[in-house]
């Protein structure tokens, strides 16, 4: 009698290892499967940023030739003011 209720113990036991692991691997699968979205997501992300990054540093490129242009125009109306010497 003994050993059947040992026996009858150990096989519940058994099947709620069984049932814990099966459920433990399917938790896993679904962190697997988010973790890859996740990974994938964030490639994207990281493509998208380095190209407004790109778009950021040739506006930025592009402000300062502007500018420049402007100082040497600006530069240029100056010294052919003072040359004719023309005041506002």
């Amino acid at each position: 009698m003994l050993t059947q209720k040992k026996l009858h113990t150990l096989t519940l036991e058994s099947d709620r290892l069984k049932q814990e692991t099966g459920s433990r691997n399917e938790l896993l699968t679904r962190i697997d499967a988010e973790t890859r979205m996740v990974e994938e997501e964030r490639a994207k992300a990281e493509q998208i940023n380095k190209k407004y990054r790109q778009q950021l540093s040739d506006y930025k490129v592009c402000f300062l030739i502007t500018m420049r242009s402007i100082h040497v125009l600006n530069d240029s109306v100056i010294y052919n003011m003072e040359e004719q010497e023309v005041w506002w």
